[in-house]
Protein backbone atom coordinates (compact mmCIF):
# COMPACT_ATOMS: atom_id res chain seq x y z
CA UNK A 1 0.00 0.00 0.00
CA UNK A 2 2.79 2.21 0.50
CA UNK A 3 4.14 1.93 -2.39
CA UNK A 4 0.79 2.50 -4.47
CA UNK A 5 -0.25 5.65 -2.33
CA UNK A 6 3.69 7.09 -3.00
CA UNK A 7 3.08 6.68 -6.48
CA UNK A 8 -0.09 8.23 -6.77
CA UNK A 9 0.96 11.19 -5.00
CA UNK A 10 4.16 11.53 -7.13
CA UNK A 11 1.57 11.44 -10.21
CA UNK A 12 -0.51 14.24 -8.39
CA UNK A 13 2.45 16.51 -7.82
CA UNK A 14 4.31 16.23 -11.21
CA UNK A 15 0.35 16.94 -12.76
CA UNK A 16 0.06 19.93 -10.64
CA UNK A 17 3.58 21.26 -10.30
CA UNK A 18 5.31 23.29 -12.84
CA UNK A 19 9.20 23.40 -12.88
CA UNK A 20 10.62 26.77 -12.27
CA UNK A 21 12.16 28.09 -15.55
CA UNK A 22 11.85 32.09 -14.74
CA UNK A 23 14.94 33.70 -14.45
CA UNK A 24 13.97 35.95 -12.06
CA UNK A 25 16.33 35.89 -8.88
CA UNK A 26 13.79 35.48 -6.42
CA UNK A 27 13.53 32.20 -7.89
CA UNK A 28 16.93 31.25 -8.54
CA UNK A 29 17.12 28.55 -5.51
CA UNK A 30 14.09 27.01 -6.70
CA UNK A 31 15.35 26.39 -10.13
CA UNK A 32 15.77 22.27 -11.01
CA UNK A 33 15.87 20.01 -13.94
CA UNK A 34 12.87 18.03 -14.73
CA UNK A 35 14.80 15.10 -13.59
CA UNK A 36 15.99 16.79 -10.20
CA UNK A 37 12.27 17.76 -9.76
CA UNK A 38 10.78 14.11 -10.30
CA UNK A 39 13.42 12.82 -7.87
CA UNK A 40 12.90 15.49 -5.11
CA UNK A 41 9.05 14.71 -5.67
CA UNK A 42 9.87 11.18 -5.11
CA UNK A 43 10.66 11.82 -1.79
CA UNK A 44 8.46 13.90 -0.83
CA UNK A 45 5.77 11.78 -1.66
CA UNK A 46 7.11 8.80 0.30
CA UNK A 47 7.72 11.28 3.47
CA UNK A 48 3.85 11.97 2.61
CA UNK A 49 2.56 8.23 2.71
CA UNK A 50 4.78 7.01 5.06
CA UNK A 51 3.51 9.47 8.07
CA UNK A 52 0.18 8.97 6.61
CA UNK A 53 -0.03 5.36 7.05
CA UNK A 54 1.61 5.46 10.34
CA UNK A 55 -0.95 3.47 12.56
CA UNK A 56 -0.23 5.58 15.53
CA UNK A 57 -0.94 9.00 13.28
CA UNK A 58 -5.18 9.51 13.32
CA UNK A 59 -6.28 10.34 10.16
CA UNK A 60 -8.59 13.53 8.94
CA UNK A 61 -10.82 11.05 7.06
CA UNK A 62 -12.99 7.95 8.55
CA UNK A 63 -13.78 5.05 6.27
CA UNK A 64 -11.73 2.39 4.37
CA UNK A 65 -10.11 5.02 2.59
CA UNK A 66 -9.78 7.73 5.36
CA UNK A 67 -5.85 7.35 5.03
CA UNK A 68 -5.74 8.15 1.25
CA UNK A 69 -7.93 11.25 1.53
CA UNK A 70 -5.62 12.41 4.13
CA UNK A 71 -2.82 12.41 1.29
CA UNK A 72 -4.73 14.23 -0.75
CA UNK A 73 -5.53 16.76 1.46
CA UNK A 74 -2.52 17.19 3.11
CA UNK A 75 -0.90 17.42 -0.60
CA UNK A 76 -3.03 20.11 -1.89
CA UNK A 77 -2.42 21.97 1.02
CA UNK A 78 1.28 21.67 0.51
CA UNK A 79 0.98 22.52 -3.03
CA UNK A 80 -0.87 25.88 -2.43
CA UNK A 81 1.17 26.50 0.83
CA UNK A 82 4.63 26.22 -0.98
CA UNK A 83 3.93 24.75 -4.88
CA UNK A 84 6.72 21.98 -3.30
CA UNK A 85 9.34 24.53 -4.60
CA UNK A 86 12.54 23.27 -4.10
CA UNK A 87 13.95 26.80 -2.44
CA UNK A 88 10.85 26.36 0.26
CA UNK A 89 11.93 22.42 0.37
CA UNK A 90 15.11 23.21 1.97
CA UNK A 91 14.94 26.33 3.28
CA UNK A 92 16.86 28.21 1.12
CA UNK A 93 17.41 31.90 0.41
CA UNK A 94 15.22 35.06 1.02
CA UNK A 95 12.15 33.13 -0.69
CA UNK A 96 12.60 29.90 1.02
CA UNK A 97 9.87 30.57 3.88
CA UNK A 98 6.76 32.48 3.91
CA UNK A 99 5.48 34.78 6.17
CA UNK A 100 8.06 37.26 6.26
CA UNK A 101 10.69 33.95 7.24
CA UNK A 102 8.08 32.44 9.66
CA UNK A 103 6.61 29.65 8.61
CA UNK A 104 8.75 26.56 7.62
CA UNK A 105 8.70 23.53 5.11
CA UNK A 106 6.52 23.00 2.46
CA UNK A 107 3.42 22.91 4.85
CA UNK A 108 4.29 26.24 5.81
CA UNK A 109 3.93 25.97 10.00
CA UNK A 110 4.01 29.23 11.22
CA UNK A 111 6.51 29.58 14.21
CA UNK A 112 7.83 32.92 13.74
CA UNK A 113 11.86 34.01 12.52
CA UNK A 114 14.05 33.83 15.45
CA UNK A 115 17.17 35.77 15.78
CA UNK A 116 19.60 32.57 15.74
CA UNK A 117 18.54 31.89 12.19
CA UNK A 118 15.73 29.27 13.44
CA UNK A 119 12.42 29.48 14.09
CA UNK A 120 10.76 31.96 17.37
CA UNK A 121 8.86 28.88 18.63
CA UNK A 122 8.57 25.50 18.42
CA UNK A 123 5.91 22.75 17.61
CA UNK A 124 3.88 21.20 20.13
CA UNK A 125 6.03 18.48 19.67
CA UNK A 126 8.98 20.54 20.24
CA UNK A 127 10.40 20.82 17.03
CA UNK A 128 12.20 23.94 15.57
CA UNK A 129 11.81 25.25 11.93
CA UNK A 130 15.23 24.13 11.20
CA UNK A 131 14.33 20.56 12.43
CA UNK A 132 11.01 20.45 10.26
CA UNK A 133 12.89 22.04 6.74
CA UNK A 134 15.49 18.82 7.99
CA UNK A 135 13.56 15.93 7.81
CA UNK A 136 9.67 16.08 5.73
CA UNK A 137 8.21 13.49 8.00
CA UNK A 138 8.67 15.61 11.21
CA UNK A 139 7.16 18.59 8.44
CA UNK A 140 4.39 16.30 7.24
CA UNK A 141 3.58 15.33 10.99
CA UNK A 142 3.75 18.59 12.34
CA UNK A 143 0.91 19.54 9.82
CA UNK A 144 -1.01 16.60 9.93
CA UNK A 145 -1.24 17.61 13.53
CA UNK A 146 -2.15 20.92 13.00
CA UNK A 147 -4.97 20.09 10.77
CA UNK A 148 -6.20 17.39 13.10
CA UNK A 149 -6.57 20.97 15.65
CA UNK A 150 -8.19 22.54 12.32
CA UNK A 151 -11.21 19.87 11.64
CA UNK A 152 -13.26 20.59 14.28
CA UNK A 153 -14.33 24.12 12.54
CA UNK A 154 -17.01 24.20 10.61
CA UNK A 155 -17.65 21.63 7.71
CA UNK A 156 -16.37 21.16 4.37
CA UNK A 157 -13.56 23.47 3.50
CA UNK A 158 -14.13 25.55 6.65
CA UNK A 159 -12.39 22.83 8.45
CA UNK A 160 -9.34 24.27 6.62
CA UNK A 161 -9.38 28.25 8.13
CA UNK A 162 -7.73 26.87 11.36
CA UNK A 163 -4.80 25.94 9.60
CA UNK A 164 -4.76 28.66 7.27
CA UNK A 165 -5.38 31.68 9.67
CA UNK A 166 -5.09 30.76 13.11
CA UNK A 167 -8.88 30.93 13.67
CA UNK A 168 -12.46 29.43 13.44
CA UNK A 169 -14.14 31.19 10.11
CA UNK A 170 -17.36 31.45 9.04
CA UNK A 171 -17.67 31.43 5.40
CA UNK A 172 -14.88 29.82 3.47
CA UNK A 173 -11.98 32.12 1.70
CA UNK A 174 -11.40 31.31 -1.44
CA UNK A 175 -7.89 29.95 -1.17
CA UNK A 176 -9.30 27.21 1.44
CA UNK A 177 -11.99 26.30 -1.04
CA UNK A 178 -9.09 25.67 -3.11
CA UNK A 179 -7.26 23.37 -1.42
CA UNK A 180 -10.81 21.44 -0.43
CA UNK A 181 -11.50 21.64 -3.71
CA UNK A 182 -8.47 20.08 -5.84
CA UNK A 183 -7.86 17.23 -2.96
CA UNK A 184 -11.64 15.82 -3.96
CA UNK A 185 -11.14 16.08 -7.36
CA UNK A 186 -8.23 14.49 -7.83
CA UNK A 187 -9.17 11.89 -5.51
CA UNK A 188 -12.16 11.46 -7.10
CA UNK A 189 -10.84 11.61 -10.35
CA UNK A 190 -8.07 9.09 -10.17
CA UNK A 191 -7.69 6.85 -6.45
CA UNK A 192 -11.74 6.74 -6.43
CA UNK A 193 -11.83 5.13 -9.98
CA UNK A 194 -8.74 3.31 -9.67
CA UNK A 195 -7.64 4.72 -13.16
CA UNK A 196 -4.45 6.22 -11.83
CA UNK A 197 -2.05 4.29 -13.28
CA UNK A 198 -3.35 4.27 -16.45
CA UNK A 199 -4.01 7.54 -17.02
CA UNK A 200 -0.88 8.49 -15.12
CA UNK A 201 1.56 9.26 -18.15
CA UNK A 202 -2.11 11.39 -19.73
CA UNK A 203 -2.75 13.40 -16.95
CA UNK A 204 0.94 14.44 -16.58
CA UNK A 205 1.93 14.80 -20.12
CA UNK A 206 -1.29 17.23 -20.53
CA UNK A 207 0.03 19.59 -18.19
CA UNK A 208 3.62 19.51 -19.29
CA UNK A 209 2.39 20.22 -22.80
CA UNK A 210 0.49 23.29 -22.27
CA UNK A 211 3.41 24.70 -19.67
CA UNK A 212 5.93 24.02 -23.16
CA UNK A 213 3.09 25.60 -25.47
CA UNK A 214 3.33 28.63 -22.77
CA UNK A 215 6.58 28.70 -22.46
CA UNK A 216 7.44 28.56 -26.08
CA UNK A 217 5.21 32.00 -26.42
CA UNK A 218 6.94 33.61 -23.87
CA UNK A 219 10.24 32.41 -22.71
CA UNK A 220 9.97 34.23 -19.39
CA UNK A 221 6.59 33.18 -18.36
CA UNK A 222 6.27 31.54 -14.74
CA UNK A 223 3.72 28.99 -15.23
CA UNK A 224 1.17 27.62 -12.55
CA UNK A 225 -0.83 24.21 -11.87
CA UNK A 226 -3.52 23.34 -12.70
CA UNK A 227 -7.22 25.48 -11.88
CA UNK A 228 -9.24 23.05 -9.23
CA UNK A 229 -12.16 23.08 -11.90
CA UNK A 230 -9.79 21.23 -14.25
CA UNK A 231 -10.03 18.22 -12.61
CA UNK A 232 -13.48 17.72 -11.68
CA UNK A 233 -15.26 16.55 -14.93
CA UNK A 234 -14.18 12.47 -14.91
Amino acid sequence: MHYQLAAWLLTAFLAWVPQYHTDMPRYADAKETHEEQEARFSEIANALATVVLDPEERSLFSGKWGREKTATQMAAIAYYESHLARNVDYGLGKWGRGDYGGSWCLMQINLGRGRDGDSADRTPEGWSGKDLVADREKCFRAGLHKLRQSWGCGKGAEKLTVYASGRCITGTPETDKDRHVLAAAWYRYTWATRNWDERRVALVAAYRSAEMELLAQDPAAQVVGPEPSALLAP
